[in-house]
């Protein structure tokens, strides 16, 4: 997490060797911003519509509902992805905060590290069961979208969030072992 709640984003040491994968990483998180953006707008225009007929032609749509709630889940996972690359997500990390200086980066890196650990192991957990649920079909939300295509998202956000949290690990570990890699790039960062 970034001191004070800071947005690590812009004041984070980026190795050059890891460019590449913060460049992909940008990207990433400009793709789930716009998304989350569409969702947003896509929630906002339901939520009113069904409001509206309900209120004054007592009709509404028969999908809509369904459709909203999992709008919802999906602005939760895009929301979680964004909130990683950030350093905002939820972190169980009141051992790190009580910990000295000098233990303190090496806690974060393994936190990190355990992180991506657990995003990528219940990715494994998750894609056998989410290619039964799509074997099967399921029920319909809307448009001939099943309940199972919109679970793709929960694989996609724990890859997302998996990448982010072993390239942080690498990057912050990197650092973390190598100082004068990371004076170097204070001193370039501060001209």
């Amino acid at each position: 997490m970034a001191p004070d709640g800071a947005d690590a984003g812009a004041t984070r040491l980026e190795l050059p060797l890891l460019a590449p994968l913060f460049r992909l990483d940008r990207w990433l998180v400009a793709a789930e911003v716009g998304l989350l953006g569409l969702l947003l707008a896509g929630m906002i225009f339901l939520g009113l519509g069904q409001v509206v007929l309900r209120e004054f032609f007592q009709s509404g749509w028969s999908w809509a509902d369904g459709l909203l709630r999992h709008f919802v889940l999906l602005t939760g996972l895009f929301g979680a992805m964004t909130a990683t690359h950030a350093r905002r997500h939820l972190a169980m990390d009141a051992l790190v905060r009580v910990l000295p200086d000098s233990l303190r980066r090496g806690a974060e890196v393994i936190a990190e590290a355990l992180s991506g650990f657990t995003c990528f192991w219940l990715l494994v957990i998750v894609v056998p069961y989410l290619r039964d649920e799509l074997a099967h079909g399921g029920e319909e939300v809307a448009f001939g979208i099943t309940q199972a295509q919109f679970q793709i998202a929960f694989p996609v956000a724990l890859a997302v969030m998996g990448f982010r949290f072993t390239l942080l690990a690498l990057n912050d570990g990197l650092l973390l072992c190598f100082p004068r890699a990371e004076a170097a790039l204070l001193r370039e960062k501060g001209n």
